[in-house]
């Protein structure tokens, strides 16, 4: 059964000031191909990956909602489990992801978390 199933969503998060090029988007090790397949840019090959959906860097945190917990969420106010886990390195976005902004930051509402 589908819902039965683990997914797995990535998320790219944008450079950090400071660690590229002026747009953002030049000297990335990843390409996303399309909203299920990625491709590391490495030698000698580029690999290409699949997964159960790729968020790319301008991805809302809503669509990513919309994508990742809306799901699980309306399945779990029908009664069933259900877990997001949100792994990663540190300063990979995580926190971003699943709580939006911190609190000290005036944010509007649409920046908010998975689980705000």
């Amino acid at each position: 059964n589908e819902g039965d199933a683990i997914k797995v969503f990535v998320r790219i998060r944008p450079p950090t000031e400071g660690s590229g090029s002026a747009d953002g988007e030049q000297n990335l090790c990843l390409s996303v191909l399309s909203s299920t397949t990625l491709r590391l840019h490495s030698n000698p090959e580029p690999k290409t990956f699949t997964f159960d959906h790729v968020a790319d860097m301008h991805t809302t945190q809503e669509s990513v909602f919309s994508a990742v917990a809306k799901g699980i969420v309306e399945s779990c106010m029908s009664g069933y489990n259900g877990t997001i886990f949100a792994y990663g390195q540190t300063g990979s976005g995580k926190t971003f992801t699943m709580m939006g902004p911190s609190e000290s930051d005036h944010f509007s509402h649409n920046l908010r978390g998975v689980i705000p």
